[in-house]
């Protein structure tokens, strides 16, 4: 149990053997502030990344939001340190300070991941979740405190040192619980406000712990230690510098994450607009959208068979380029008004219309439109077009056959009938015969 004596205070130490100081308390509110901004780009990129679809790219964010987080309680610390004005000259071990970084970066990266991949969390894993958030911002502080090098022995209070860690674990699990909660319960509340809200009370929590642990520090005298001078370094400017410095990284890491889903977005429409293109291509029906005033948006590959037009040719122009010139309607918004009128009667209802090929002859068509509602502009309409060239000649040809046959009946002189013989035997003959003679 030596280790106990080394790190606890385990017996009371006068009060002359202390080293006492004081906080600068714009440093203090400078560090809380940093905690706060870290924490809240922090959980903006576990907000981006959670739509991110690639596992690269998302790994990369994830790994840039622990960094920013990390980074964040660790540059709390060192402004909470400076802010701590105590008489005597301080180094840092270099090698154990940047070994500091790494219980809150490993803690950071599984909290973000845990947020991005659970959909449904349950109590006990936002409970797991701040533990391991609190015990990573406890073991970065503590590790940092031991890297200081300075003419005096560092003991802790057990009662404060845990006390330290329960603030840490609790606001760490009450900030996770708020962002949960709140993005369930009410999803319409804005994402960047609520991660405000839970970054304000994660900043907290590193603060809080960072002080308590601060108040369970005691800094003690050796018997043979004089009154030591005042250090003389410029405590605001390097505070202001890791400030900066940090909020700027953050800020710089998170326009990168959102340049990345930027760039998933662009992908994602580049990709849906291939397959819908693709669709329309293949389609065997003639699909032309157009605008309310008419003017043609687009034109598939069939309706260039149909209408003799190609997309590059018809694109921009009114849709009355494809009607019947000998219609009485003579101006093109008023005709363009008649055919969705006519055909529009019921949204999407077939209706046989005429349309015109661009080398001047009528085609009989089946058009459906389809009125598309977009918010906040102009209705688009859809037409789906069917050539029904080829059935129409067939109704004609029959028409014209069934025509032709009546025609034939009504011009045979006398009575067509058709002799039905049952067997070949005379009397059967003669019967047909009889009634034969009673017909002439």
């Amino acid at each position: 149990m030596n280790w106990l004596n080394t790190f606890f205070m385990m017996s009371p130490i006068p009060q002359s053997q202390l080293m006492m100081g004081h906080y600068d308390y714009q440093l203090v509110l400078l560090s809380i502030v940093v905690a706060s901004a870290a924490s809240f780009f922090a959980l903006h990129f576990a907000s981006v990344a959670k739509f991110i679809s690639s596992p690269f790219l998302q790994k990369i964010a994830l790994f840039s939001g622990a960094i920013i987080m990390s980074g964040g309680v660790w540059s709390m610390h060192f402004i909470g340190m400076l802010a701590f004005q105590m008489k005597g000259a301080m180094s840092y071990n270099i090698p154990l300070t940047i070994l500091s970084l790494l219980p809150s970066l490993i803690a950071s990266y599984v909290t973000l991941h845990f947020l991005i991949r659970k959909k449904s969390i349950t109590l006990w894993q936002l409970i797991l979740g701040g533990t391991i958030v609190g015990s990573g911002i406890g073991a970065m502080h503590y590790i940092g405190m031991a890297a200081m090098q300075m003419d005096a022995q560092l003991r802790y209070d057990p009662i404060w040192f845990t006390l330290s860690i329960i603030i840490a674990i609790g606001l760490a699990f009450i900030a996770l619980s708020t962002r949960h909660y709140i993005t369930t319960l009410w999803p319409s509340w804005n994402l960047k406000f609520v991660n405000v809200l839970s970054a304000s009370i994660m900043g907290a929590a590193i603060s809080g712990m960072h002080y308590a642990g601060m108040e369970s520090a005691r800094f003690i005298m050796q018997p043979s230690m004089h009154t030591m001078n005042t250090s003389d370094n410029n405590q605001q400017f390097l505070s202001l510098s890791i400030a900066t410095i940090t909020i700027l990284l953050s800020i710089l890491a998170s326009n990168i994450t959102s340049q990345l889903r930027y760039r998933q977005l662009f992908q994602e429409k580049s990709e849906n607009e291939l397959r819908l293109q693709t669709t329309l291509d293949t389609a065997i029906d003639g699909i032309i959208s157009m605008d309310a005033k008419g003017i043609i948006l687009a034109f598939n590959k069939a309706a260039e068979k149909i209408f003799g037009w190609s997309e590059q040719e018809i694109i921009g122009k009114r849709i009355s380029l494809l009607l019947p010139k000998s219609n009485d309607l003579q101006n093109r918004k008023a005709t363009f008004k008649t055919l969705i009128n006519a055909a529009n009667i019921i949204d999407g209802a077939d209706n046989e219309v005429f349309a015109l090929h661009r080398h001047g002859r009528i085609i009989p068509i089946r058009l459906a439109i389809g009125k598309v509602d977009i918010i906040g502009q102009k209705p688009i309409f859809v037409g789906f077009i069917t050539d029904i060239s080829t059935r129409k000649e067939m109704e004609e040809k029959i028409a014209k056959s069934e025509a032709q046959y009546r025609s034939l009946i009504k011009n045979i002189p006398g009575v067509s009938f058709r002799s039905l013989l049952l067997n070949s035997s005379p009397k059967c003959d003669t019967f047909h015969f009889k009634q034969l003679s009673t017909f002439l």
